[in-house]
């Protein structure tokens, strides 16, 4: 029987709203990359000038990350 995992990686949009952080988070070109076991499948962001990619290929700062946190976790300030 076939892995999800052994499947070639796909081509596919990246589509979902990231506000307020991000703005034009949709139709981003990406690869999706599907993993076995219920594990949600790896996308990865086309390499662009987009802030999006640039932190999933350079990283976020964690001052950046502790402020989404805040936002998403404890509600809106």
């Amino acid at each position: 029987m076939k892995e999800r995992r052994d499947n070639e990686p796909m081509f596919g949009w990246f589509s979902s709203w990231v506000w307020p952080f991000y703005t034009d988070t949709e139709n981003i070109k990406s690869i999706i990359h599907l993993r076995n076991d219920g594990i949600r499948p790896y996308i990865e962001l086309e390499p662009t000038e987009h802030p999006l990619a640039l932190i999933q290929s350079e990283g976020i700062s964690s001052e950046q990350v502790i402020k989404m946190y805040e936002y998403y976790v404890h509600g809106k300030k």
